[in-house]
């Protein structure tokens, strides 16, 4: 039986070859590998034929299912082959390789380490004149603040001047006013003393045409309590027959029943003939 050395599937002895992977397949004989130098050894062996390693010691020993191909086991045969100076010539390209690689792998690593240094100073530089920025706009927005501050305590000051300002002539306004009403009150005392009393106006009660000086009421008898007999606007002519105290007796020109109308709602016109 032969068993793949990546997916330890077991073929036949006549397949070469794994159908999963592609993988050489190898035989039982040769599934053991040595611990030391990791090339393939006989199950039954000792020591490896390669590396001289004691394979007896179990914490030594290794079988692994997963191999790979034999290419191992003829390189080394291939080195053992190999005079003494080609050994020292392929161990001397080895390491001049392994060196190359080194350094080639270094400066490939240091020039990326530079160009990300160089990228994240570049954002650092960035972020910092942003900060500049930011802190200059602040320190204008503080000091137009401040301004604006001032501002507001001068006109505060001025609003508080100019309403000391105004209380003070409101004050003075109020003295003028009761000065004016005391001269007022003093000429008007002084024109009455010196105008003798007006006689009171006696109102005509002679038969005659008279006119309503305001909205007047006609009552059916003398007293204000007797039933209403019409009402009558303001200029309205009426014609008085006879008087009856402070009542006269008014008769219409337009067919209105006769009636009362007091003596001060009316004025005479021109007498009877």
């Amino acid at each position: 039986m032969k068993t793949c050395p990546e997916c330890s599937k077991e073929y036949a002895d006549d397949v070469n070859f794994c159908t999963q992977d592609g993988r050489v397949l190898v035989g039982a004989e040769l599934n053991r590998l040595c611990p030391f130098c990791g090339n393939r050894v006989a199950p039954d062996a000792q020591h490896c034929s390669f590396c001289n390693g004691r394979l007896a010691d179990p914490a030594r020993t290794a079988t692994l299912q997963h191999a790979e191909d034999r290419e191992p086991q003829t390189l080394s045969g291939d080195i053992k082959r190999m005079p003494k100076s080609s050994k020292l010539l392929w161990v001397a390209g080895i390491l001049l390789a392994a060196l190359a690689g080194f350094f080639i792998g270094g400066y490939s690593q240091r020039r990326d380490l530079v160009q990300s240094m160089q990228d994240q100073f570049k954002d650092v530089a960035a972020k910092d004149r942003q900060i500049v920025a930011l802190n200059a706009q602040v320190a204008q927005m503080r000091q137009e603040s401040l301004d604006g501050n001032k501002q507001l305590i001068e006109l505060k000051d001025k609003i508080d001047e100019q309403e000391k300002t105004l209380a003070a002539a409101q004050q003075k306004l109020a003295v003028a006013s009761r000065d004016a009403e005391r001269l007022a009150a003093l000429k008007t005392a002084a024109a009455t003393k010196a105008r003798p009393p007006e006689a009171p106006a006696v109102r005509s009660a002679e038969p005659g045409s008279y006119e309503t000086v305001r909205y007047t009421t006609v009552h059916q008898e003398p007293v204000n309590s007797s039933r209403v007999v019409s009402q009558i606007e303001k200029g309205t002519r009426l014609t008085v027959v006879r008087a009856a105290g402070e009542w006269l007796e008014v008769r219409s020109k337009q067919g209105n029943p006769p009636g009362f109308v007091r003596r001060d709602d009316v004025i005479m016109i021109s007498r009877a003939n």
